[in-house]
């Protein structure tokens, strides 16, 4: 019979972290930290855990434009027409987008687009275009001149009383009315 060398068991430890310190992959990485985290996630943050399963997103066409806030973004031209999409779903806009690389910027709940000038309201989807527009009405104005009770005045060279003048001495113009006394 064989006699083997008796096996000393390894004392058992148990230590916990209390902080997370995250990736980190230089050539020496601290307590807490981890090197590598394939297929591990810390979406159950202070536990780890692994990753959800990949998904397939929905298919491009030809992307224009791409921006990622609290919302993915993007600018797709679709069957021949540009179309905004927030979260993958299509937006309706009351203005027309052109077939051009886009630059996309996020102001509150306002995302705007440009070189359109366009933007666009994440609250209540309403959108519009920042270009300045003007319409002019025709109105014609007619100007008199009038005494402090509203009534029209005729300036006529104020022979008589009540009458009115207009009188420049240095340069300065002065209404004047006429009165004999």
């Amino acid at each position: 019979m064989r006699y083997y060398p008796k096996l000393e068991s390894i004392p058992k430890a148990k230590e916990e972290l209390s902080v997370f310190a995250g990736l980190n992959h230089k050539v020496t990485c601290n307590e807490g930290q981890f090197y590598d985290m394939k297929n591990m996630s810390t979406i159950d943050f202070p536990h780890i855990s692994t990753r959800s399963l990949r998904a397939k997103g929905s298919a491009i066409s030809k992307p224009l434009g791409l921006m990622d806030k609290e919302d993915l973004v993007l600018v797709d031209k679709v069957d021949g027409t540009v179309k905004l999409f927030i979260n993958g779903v299509e937006q309706t806009l009351s203005v027309t987008l052109e077939d051009s690389v886009k630059t996309m910027h996020k102001m509150g709940a306002y995302i705007v687009i440009f070189p359109d000038k366009v933007w666009f309201n994440t609250k209540d989807n309403t959108s519009g275009s920042m270009e300045a527009s003007m319409s002019y009405i025709s109105t014609s104005i007619t100007m008199s001149q009038v005494n402090a009770k509203g009534e029209n005045i005729t300036i006529d060279g104020a022979t008589t009383d009540g009458h009115y003048k207009l009188n420049t001495t240095d340069g300065k113009t002065t209404l004047m009315v006429y009165s004999a006394t």
